[in-house]
């Protein structure tokens, strides 16, 4: 991590959302990566150290619960926010169960959002 800067990787297909979190989250101090879907944030988590992932559960191709599990499999100290536009239980459940830490509806109220990254990246 180059000047103590947190490293974050947002994970969501949505374009929009992907840049406006990497926006937002640049502007208040992070170095911030992105990835599109679950192939391409397993690829990234394999080439690099991330202190947290911001992961969407719903995914194209490879579901953000799934992408969660491989993630946690190949280095299981992995910090994981996930987010999500839905609130069906079963899959927030599924997602806290597999070991995320934390679980945001969409859209998020950045000050809790940065709250909880300040707390899971510092545990």
């Amino acid at each position: 991590m180059e000047n103590g800067k947190k490293r974050i990787l947002v994970v969501d297909d949505d374009k929009f959302v992907r840049g406006g979190l990497m926006e937002v989250l640049t502007i208040r101090g992070y170095d911030v990566d992105t990835a599109e879907d679950g192939y391409e944030a397993l690829k990234q988590v394999e080439e690099g150290e991330f202190d947290l992932i911001l992961l969407d559960l719903i995914l194209p191709g490879i579901s953000g619960v799934e992408t969660l599990t491989r993630i946690l499999r190949s280095k299981p100290l992995s910090n994981v926010i996930a987010m999500t536009a839905y609130s069906e239980q079963a899959v927030v459940a599924k997602a806290m169960a597999e070991g995320a830490k934390r679980c945001f509806l969409k859209p998020m109220d950045l000050d809790l959002l940065e709250d909880a990254l300040k707390e899971v990246a510092s545990a």
